[in-house]
């Protein structure tokens, strides 16, 4: 194997220490010398245990960021000179300089060896064991930064007060008494909130692998510079300042240019890890944990250093079980006879690796086999079919999921699921098919084109394109007989209260529509507005519908707190339109496409979607077709074309998706 110089040396720290089946190493740091201010160079020992031994070793696993590979500092491992990340160094140094007795540790850079794929991708397998098998684990988030030790104080200043409002040992949200929270207001924590913003922005948590570290970890410490802080004092803390009426107070210290990297997004990355978390340690069955496609979503924001960890990391939590020659599907009744081991995953192109993913995801039984397609589309990094998910692009380039709310395991009661295509009489035919990781065949039915389509925002707007065989709508009545103000404003939240996916409340009406008839310091709502008001829909714009609408009603909105009511809309709004842009189809209907949907892309209902897609034709193909993304189409999303049309089997075309 060929290598730098630094690689060949530290490859003799392993010599004859090749690791057998469920083998692992283990790092001891030898504590500081007589004298010692703690400056010396580390010095570590690596011995070799197994993990199912009848006394199963002991140890403390290390859950960290790398950081700047090409950033190293020179530590001693079994006496031959090692190059570790600096911020590795700093963690080393910090526990060997303050942990009295020093616990041994497993630390993938150094208890691996980096320069072999074979025993790299080997011991992938074992993750689950290694750190479920550790007594705690340990997270460095690096050292005191940005204040934040303010931070820490805060975590644990506001755990105890949320601690304090729990009746007995349930510290679940719905058991705790937000009456004896107090005020936020009145802590004066403006710059703890401040320097709490900055912690959640550290790399770490945005990290794929520390969402298994996190999960299987018995005891989850975190140390940030001199200070520390458990698991559940954070997610006590996240729970406080989500629940708190204070919201805002806390949101307007939030991170504006990245908002997912923010008390607001760091939050959710809680939340999320969190809802994984629970499922473990109550030793829930696997048709109650978060599905593979729901731990795919929700932790899309995550990054990886190789893009195929994106799905490799996550896998494993959802039951999917790495062999030597094989993968045992989720349900585990079928193995997938492929080259797909960990080892086999690392040798295959990204695209390969997601397309693989997307065979497991087409046999869960909790959504329909094509609800991954929600995933795709716009925008791509690396080369794949356009209907695979690139789950190395981050959610915030992309739409929001129209599925969201229904992949999750727990739900609202009252929650609005999308369901395109009805309750169609069973289908005794196949209606999907792979082909080679290149194509998939589906069948659907075609629901219209895009007739109109606006420009996207903050771009040049090019002329509407048009079929010139056809006239420009005059004022028609929508397809499902609604009114034309309603159809917008349910349109542009996608008709539901995004906070628990039900359905829109009728007064947010009132609220969108006396929102931008105002005009004082103009929000983002009423900047799309101005950006919008000139397109139409069923042959009136949108300003046009605006004035209708006040004319109808002068009065206030009927709600007990109008401001709030029109942050949740605005927030809905926000979500909703990121990443999409307004569209029609032929026949009327207004949807909220991706932003590069054009003139003549093609709605259809796959059988096995729960939402509409939109396709292009693919070349000259009068069969093929290019994914573009899933799609809100107002009328449709509940089956009401479908059950319109009175056919035993409305879907009858075959789309080959490429």
């Amino acid at each position: 194997m060929t290598g730098s110089v630094e690689d060949k040396i530290e490859d003799t720290i392993y010599e004859n220490e090749a690791l057998r089946h469920r083998q692992i190493r283990l790092l001891a740091i030898l504590p500081v010398v007589n004298g010692d201010n703690g400056d010396s160079p580390i010095q570590c020992v690596l011995e070799t245990v197994r993990l199912d031994d009848a006394h199963p070793p002991c140890y403390t696993a290390l859950s960290y960021t790398w950081g700047d590979n090409s950033n190293k500092v020179t530590i001693e491992v079994n006496g031959i000179e090692f190059k570790a990340t600096r911020n590795l160094h700093l963690a080393l140094k910090h526990f060997r300089n303050t942990q009295n007795p020093i616990p041994t540790l497993w630390v993938d850079a150094i208890c691996i060896n980096q320069n072999h794929d074979n025993e790299k991708e080997a011991q992938v397998q074992f993750m689950q064991s290694i750190f479920s098998g550790a007594q705690k684990t340990w997270g460095w988030l690096g050292p005191e930064v940005d204040e934040s030790s303010n931070a820490v104080d805060l975590i644990n200043d506001l755990s105890q007060v949320y601690r304090n409002s729990c009746q007995g040992d349930n510290t679940e949200p719905e058991n705790a008494d937000k009456s004896r929270w107090g005020s936020l207001k009145s802590r004066g924590i403006e710059d703890k909130l401040a320097a709490l913003d900055h912690l959640l922005t550290r790399d770490y948590w945005y990290r794929v692998w520390i969402v298994q570290e996190i999960v299987l970890s018995k005891k989850m410490v975190f140390f940030c510079g001199s200070q520390k802080f458990c698991w559940d004092s954070l997610l006590f803390t996240v729970y406080l300042l989500n629940l708190h009426t204070e919201t805002d107070f806390v949101h307007n210290r939030s991170n504006k240019k990245d908002p997912l990297r923010s008390i607001s997004g760091g939050s959710q990355r809680i939340m999320s890890i969190q809802s994984v978390r629970y499922d473990y340690q109550h030793n829930l069955k696997s048709e109650l944990r978060d599905s593979l496609l729901s731990l795919l979503s929700n932790h899309r924001s995550t990054g990886a250093t190789n893009a195929k960890d994106k799905f490799i990391a996550l896998a494993g939590l959802a039951g999917v079980v790495f062999e030597d020659h094989s993968i045992n599907d989720p349900k585990g009744t079928e193995k997938l006879q492929t080259e797909a081991t960990t080892d086999g995953l690392y040798a295959m192109e990204v695209g390969d690796v997601y397309a693989f993913a997307c065979h497991l995801l087409t046999r869960e039984t909790r959504y329909k086999s094509l609800d991954f397609l929600d995933s795709a589309g716009w925008p791509r990094k690396y080369p794949m079919s356009s209907w695979v998910p690139d789950w190395s692009v981050i959610i915030q380039s992309r739409p929001s999921p129209l599925l969201y709310w229904q992949l999750a395991t727990k739900k609202h009661e009252e929650i609005v699921l999308i369901n395109a295509t009805g309750k169609p009489s069973p289908l005794n035919r196949t209606t999907f098919s792979i082909r080679e990781n290149t194509m998939l065949q589906a069948t659907g039915l075609r629901v219209g084109s895009i007739h109109e389509v606006i420009a996207a925002p903050s771009t040049p707007e090019p002329p509407n394109k048009r079929d010139p065989n056809q006239t420009p709508h005059s004022r028609a009545e929508y397809p499902t007989g609604e009114h034309l103000t309603d159809v917008l404003w349910r349109t542009i939240v996608l008709d539901r209260d995004l906070a628990d996916g039900i359905k829109a409340p009728p007064h947010w009406g009132d609220v969108f529509y006396q929102h931008i008839a105002q005009t004082s310091s103009p929000s983002f709502l009423q900047q799309w507005w101005a950006q919008c008001k000139h397109f139409k829909l069923c042959g009136s714009t949108l300003e046009e519908l605006g004035q209708e609408r006040s004319l109808q009603s002068s009065s206030p909105s009927q709600s007990s707190n109008p401001d709030e009511e029109l942050a949740r809309f605005k927030s809905a709004f926000a979500i909703s339109v990121g990443y999409r842009k307004l569209a029609t189809t032929e026949k009327g209907y207004l949807c909220l496409v991706p932003l590069d949907a054009r003139f003549g892309d093609i709605v259809v209902i796959l059988v096995d979607c729960s939402a509409p897609v939109l396709l292009r034709q693919y070349g000259n193909e009068k069969t093929g077709y290019e994914f573009i993304g899933t799609c809100y189409v107002h009328g449709i999303m509940h089956g009401e074309l479908v059950d319109e049309l009175q056919v035993e089997d409305p879907f009858t075309k075959r789309f080959d998706i490429r």
